[in-house]
């Protein structure tokens, strides 16, 4: 009754609430799980939007932006409507995008704490939120908040800290190896002071972005071994099934077949007496988790196969959880970019086939040329970092492609990848029989340059 009385009073006086009084609004209703039956909310995130694009119009036409909303109000304001999912959040989103990269300058992360100060809290919340509706802000302000991390990173508290990993690795944009150094190196200084949700957070995050130099396997040579600290090992037993799952599959993708910590989760995993042990293939609905454990153990076996020999797993994993993967595995379809290069293959007379599915059933090669063991895998923009830029073929590919081309690899196949961006170049300028050929050829194992290598259909 007290919250309908408030809100009913909250929609007489929207229209003269300032940003931060329409902000706490919304901020409340989140905080509170509340749900308002009324059109609060969208007069909230209507003024809100009207605000901001009023301060950024005065600010092209050459006038004053000083009855902006605060980056805070925004910021605060994005996050409830990110919370709650309501269907303006998207809108708001893009509004605060623009707005923010003009107030950068008032960032101060002395301020942690002070209502209304660009702080901390601030980037790891705007960041959080973006991430949890899935919409990227655009490289200019992932950038520089990646920067204010990595200059501040002491300053941002476990939870922050944990909620922008993750967020760079939701919206798959690579923040940088400065950035994943020094946050990899201070997780580790902080082990233990992460909820269970957020040590899982940070290990499959930290997994998402292959590390590529040295800067960046030093910071994860010491995030790794933080995690067979005492600390991180008694945490272990607060984990749910979930937590299980997903922390095993990110340990497995950053290779740490040999921790402490890797065998402890799958310890707890494969307890009979634990509730987890059937509550995983009983609460996953999707068979996502399921997958997760399974892949994780063909990875193991592939790299470490000592160590999968000994390891302990729970009884389902090699009867639901490898039939959930196969089923994954066969139930695939080619897609446009598998096809055309395809036909490129075909006009140069090569035998092939596409989705091929290996005699143990465990991978499914994108276009196979059986008689030299190759497999081309044709991949779109998705196997890589969203921010171009960053990478020898303008973005970093993400660690799924290193954990497919390693299970390829293990199982005989020669695997070369075919990112999306340097197929089209070569296709476009009538280079695609070529690019093919030569990459063939640098396993030793065929020479197609004696192919027909004119030009092939688009």
């Amino acid at each position: 009754m007290r919250m309908e009385i408030l809100e009913r009073l909250s929609e007489k006086f929207a229209e003269d609430f300032d940003a931060m009084n329409l902000t706490n609004v919304a901020w409340a209703c989140a905080v509170l799980a509340y749900r308002p039956s009324g059109s609060i909310l969208n007069r909230v995130g209507a003024n809100m939007i009207t605000k901001a694009q009023a301060s950024l119009k005065s600010v092209a036409d050459g006038g004053s932006d000083r009855a902006s909303p605060s980056v805070q109000a925004l910021t605060n304001s994005l996050w409830a409507f990110a919370t709650l999912q309501h269907p303006m959040a998207p809108e708001l989103a893009g509004v605060v995008a623009k707005a923010t990269p003009r107030l950068m300058d008032q960032f101060d992360a002395r301020l942690a704490g002070v209502g209304g100060a660009f702080n901390t809290q601030t980037v790891a919340n705007q960041l959080w939120a973006y991430a949890s509706i899935q919409h990227h802000p655009g490289n200019e302000l992932m950038d520089a908040f990646a920067a204010l991390v990595t200059q501040h990173v002491e300053d941002f508290n476990s939870q922050e800290l944990s909620n922008a990993m993750w967020s760079y690795a939701a919206l798959s944009h690579f923040p940088g190896d400065d950035f994943m150094r020094v946050v990899e190196i201070e997780m580790a200084k902080r082990v233990g002071s992460f909820t269970t949700q957020g040590a899982t957070n940070n290990i499959v995050s930290v997994a998402h972005f292959q590390h590529s130099d040295v800067a960046a396997r030093a910071g994860l040579h010491s995030f790794m071994s933080a995690l067979d600290h005492e600390l991180s090992l008694n945490q272990v037993k607060h984990y749910s099934a979930k937590g299980l799952a997903l922390s095993i599959w990110g340990v497995s993708v950053l290779g740490g077949f040999s921790s402490k910590f890797y065998r402890r989760l799958w310890e707890h995993c494969a307890e009979p007496s634990s509730d987890r042990s059937t509550l995983i293939p009983g609460l996953d609905r999707n068979g996502n988790f399921v997958r997760m454990l399974y892949q994780s153990h063909l990875l193991m076996k592939a790299v470490a196969p000592r160590l999968a020999e000994s390891m302990p797993a729970p009884d389902w994993l090699h009867t639901v959880g490898k039939d959930a993967w196969h089923k994954q595995v066969s139930d695939t379809r080619p897609s446009s970019f598998q096809a055309n290069f395809a036909r490129h293959l075909t006009g140069m007379k090569v035998p092939h086939r596409q989705e091929l599915v290996t005699e143990d059933r465990n991978l499914s090669l994108d276009v196979a040329l059986d008689d030299y063991r190759i497999a081309f895998e044709c991949d779109g923009p998705w196997h890589f970092s969203v921010n171009a830029g960053v990478g020898s073929l303008g973005s970093v590919p993400l660690s799924r492609n290193l954990v497919r081309d390693t299970l390829m690899n293990a199982s005989g196949w020669h695997v070369i990848t075919v990112p999306w961006d340097d197929w089209t170049t070569h296709r476009d300028r009538g280079k695609g029989k070529e690019w093919i050929a030569r990459s063939s050829n640098k396993f030793g194992v065929c020479d197609l340059s004696a192919s027909d290598l004119t030009d092939a259909p688009k």
